[in-house]
C-alpha cells in the first residue's frame, strides 16, 4: 500500500467497508486545513462576533459589557468550530483499492459512501482560490450519464497524482475486476469493436452485418432491459417508486421509469448504478463466452457508447457514417420524427465530430454505397490490426 501508514493505522473506522482481500492502493485523509476550512462561513461570523465585541467594547455606545459577551460568544465559537473540524477531520477518510473508492464520514453517525472503479468515468480536479494557494484541490469522480461527481475527495494534497492513480489502476484491468481488459487485444483473445454514429445513421444494419460474418453483436438496449426484469432490480425499483412502475403485464413499465428518470437527475444516476453494472457484467460474460467459442469478433451496439463510457471497453470503435439528409430522412420514414425532434435528440448526445474524431475505422453507409463489402473491409482491417481470428463464424454464443 502507497501512503506511509500501515493499513489498520490509516483504516481507522474504515475497515468494515473496505473487503480484506482488496489491494489498498491508497488510503488518506483531507489535509489538517480541513479542520480550520471545513466550512469557512461559520467560522468567518464567529471572527465577526469577535471584531464587533471588540469594537462595541472599546467604541460602542452604553453598556461595554455587551461587546465583551459579543466577543467571548465569537471565541467560544471559534474553539467550538474547530473541534467539531477536528472531529470530521478525524472521522473522514479517502480509500483506493484496486476495484473501488470508498469514502468514510461522520464523527458520530459514521455513513460511506463505496464507487466501483469499474463504474467510473470522469475523474476531475477542482481548485477554490484558497486551495489554490495551499495547494489542495478536490477530486470529483463521476459515473456515465451523471451531470456531476458521484463522490467528492475534499481538500487533497497531490489531487493531480490520485487523478492518474484512479485512471491508472482503472486502466489495468484489476478496477474492473479483469472483466473485460485481461483477455481483449492483440494476443490476448477475442477483438472487441464498439459501434457509433449519428442518429439515423444505420448501426443497427451494420451490427446486423457483422452478426452475419461471424461476430456477436451485443445490444446493450437489449441487455437493459433483460436487467431491468431480473428480480433483485425489480424488487429494487419496487421499493424505491412503489408497484405503479409495474405495468399491467407484469413486467417492468419502461415508459413510466423514463418519466420518473428524465424529470430527476439523481433518480437516474441511482437508476444507472443499479442497471450499468449488471449490464456491464453480462457484457464480460458474454465476451468471454464467445473467445470459448472461436467468434471473430465481439461488436458492442450501444446508444450511447461514449456517453457511458462503454468505449473504454472496447480494442477500437467504427464510425458509421451517413449524410445529414439521409439520416434524416431514414428517421422520419422509420421513427416518424421531424428534423426539429432529430435537432433535438442529437443535441442530448455528445457532438458528431467529437465521437467521430474517436474512432478508428469507418464505414459509408448512404443509399447508393455497397455495405456488406465495405463492412467486411472494415471487419478484416480490424482483425489484423488486433491479431483477431479471420476465419469462420465459430460456435453460438447465447444471449
Amino acid at each position: 500500500m502507497s501512503g506511509g501508514l500501515p493499513r489498520g493505522a490509516v483504516l481507522w473506522g474504515a475497515a468494515r467497508f473496505v473487503p480484506r482481500d482488496e489491494r489498498v492502493v491508497r488510503a488518506l485523509r483531507p489535509s489538517v486545513w480541513f479542520v480550520v476550512l471545513h466550512a469557512a462561513g461559520v467560522l468567518g461570523l464567529c471572527v465577526v462576533l469577535i471584531g464587533l465585541g471588540v469594537m462595541w467594547s472599546e467604541m460602542g455606545p452604553g453598556e461595554r459589557g455587551i461587546g465583551v459577551v459579543l466577543a467571548r460568544v465569537g471565541v467560544v465559537g471559534v474553539g467550538v468550530y474547530l473541534a467539531a473540524g477536528a472531529l470530521r477531520w478525524w472521522s473522514r477518510l479517502y480509500v483506493i483499492t484496486g476495484r473501488r473508492v470508498v469514502i468514510v464520514a461522520g464523527p458520530l453517525s459514521q455513513a460511506a459512501a463505496d464507487l466501483g472503479l469499474d463504474r467510473v468515468q470522469h475523474v476531475t480536479v477542482t481548485r477554490s482560490l484558497v486551495e489554490r494557494v495551499l495547494g489542495l484541490g478536490t477530486v470529483g469522480i463521476a459515473t456515465a450519464g451523471s451531470n456531476g461527481p458521484a463522490i467528492r475527495m475534499l481538500m487533497v494534497r497531490g489531487a493531480s497524482e490520485i487523478v492518474e492513480l484512479i485512471r491508472g489502476v482503472r486502466m489495468s484491468g484489476e478496477g474492473v475486476g479483469g472483466a473485460v481488459g485481461a483477455d481483449r487485444g492483440t494476443g490476448r483473445g477475442v477483438v472487441v469493436l464498439g459501434l457509433a454514429g449519428g442518429i439515423g445513421a444505420g448501426k443497427s444494419e451494420v451490427a446486423r452485418l457483422l452478426g452475419e460474418m461471424g461476430c456477436l453483436v451485443v445490444d446493450s438496449d437489449v441487455e437493459a432491459r433483460a436487467a431491468m426484469e431480473s428480480p433483485e432490480v425489480r424488487r429494487t425499483l419496487v421499493g424505491w417508486w412503489g408497484e405503479g412502475v409495474i405495468g399491467g403485464d407484469g413486467r417492468i413499465d419502461r415508459k413510466r421509469i423514463a418519466e420518473i428518470v428524465f424529470k430527476d437527475e439523481g433518480e437516474r444516476a441511482r437508476l444507472e448504478g443499479l442497471v450499468h453494472p449488471l449490464v456491464r457484467s453480462r457484457r464480460a460474460d458474454l465476451i468471454g463466452r464467445a473467445r470459448e467459442a472461436g467468434r471473430r469478433a465481439v461488436v458492442l451496439d450501444a446508444p450511447l457508447l461514449f456517453e457511458a463510457g462503454v468505449d473504454s471497453e472496447c480494442d477500437a470503435v467504427i464510425w458509421v457514417e451517413a449524410s445529414r439528409a439521409t439520416r434524416l430522412a431514414r428517421v422520419a420514414k422509420n421513427r416518424g420524427w421531424s428534423e426539429h425532434e432529430l435537432e433535438r435528440r442529437e443535441k442530448a448526445q455528445w457532438p458528431i465530430e467529437r465521437k467521430r474524431a474517436k474512432c478508428r475505422y469507418e464505414i459509408l453507409n448512404d443509399s447508393d454505397g455497397d455495405l456488406r463489402s465495405a463492412v467486411e473491409s472494415v471487419l478484416s482491417r480490424a482483425l489484423s490490426g488486433f491479431g483477431g481470428a479471420s476465419g469462420g463464424s465459430g460456435g453460438g454464443v447465447g444471449g
